[in-house]
């Protein structure tokens, strides 16, 4: 069954799905995307055998049933969602997984490199791996395109304290005065911002706690819901505290 979308581009992108298998492709018309969802049908009505069904699996079907089954397990389940919807925009998505090779990754990675940081590809790059493990699990393919390939370099760790300097420019930009209590969002924000400093929690487990989790007395707060899935104690220092 083929649909037809216009783009904001003017453009028309053409979906075809058949025995398990979908297809997309983005024409100048109409009319040509018409012309290649008719071909790509009877390519795949000619298709009798499952494995050659199999065969019409690009990359960005991966992305998208990957995004719809796996994704939404995971704790970062949103942003990773948000990174499959753009990786569905590379030239990467429509190559075939039968014909993937490494040298494919290997374009890639030099692409993304002209854009962002190298440690920035490699989070991208271990999304990928998983996403190519989960699809020789479902028999979509039956090799790594990723072996022996060679990753970026990660840049040099920071290895510095943020200055007393820095984080009051930090504050003046948020609006945020210690003396007083915070009424805007970018004042909470500036508020949450000296809170990470004193305890090293991150961002999501700072957002996630509630009264219950505060233990003044003991002077220390419960994180229930962290990164790596254990719940911890972190003590309060008399600034956390304070803040």
């Amino acid at each position: 069954m083929a649909t037809f979308t216009k783009q904001a581009s003017g453009s028309w992108q053409a979906q075809v799905k058949g025995g398990g298998a979908r297809k997309s492709k983005t024409f100048k018309t109409k009319a040509e995307a018409k012309i290649w969802a008719k071909k790509t049908e009877l390519d795949f009505e000619a298709a009798q055998d499952l494995d050659m069904i199999h065969d019409y699996h690009t990359v960005g079907d991966l992305f998208r049933r990957y995004a719809d089954e796996i994704a939404p397990k995971k704790k970062g389940a949103v942003s990773e969602g948000k990174r499959l919807v753009r990786f569905q925009t590379y030239d990467l998505a429509n190559l075939r997984l039968a014909v993937l090779r490494r040298k494919d990754i290997e374009d890639w990675i030099e692409l993304r490199l002209k854009s962002v940081r190298s440690s920035s590809v490699n989070r991208e790059l271990n999304l990928l791996s998983h996403c190519f493990t989960t699809a020789r699990r479902w028999n979509w393919m039956d090799r790594n395109p990723m072996q022996d390939l060679e990753r970026p370099k990660d840049p040099p760790h920071r290895d510095r304290l943020i200055s007393e300097l820095e984080i009051k420019t930090i504050l003046l930009a948020l609006g945020y005065n210690e003396d007083c209590v915070p009424v805007k969002q970018n004042q909470f924000t500036g508020c949450a911002f000296l809170f990470a400093i004193e305890t090293a929690l991150r961002a999501g487990e700072i957002c996630n706690i509630s009264p219950g989790d505060i233990h003044l007395k003991d002077r220390y707060v419960h994180i229930a819901d962290t990164k790596n899935g254990f719940a911890r104690d972190v003590p309060l220092s008399k600034r956390a505290i304070f803040r």
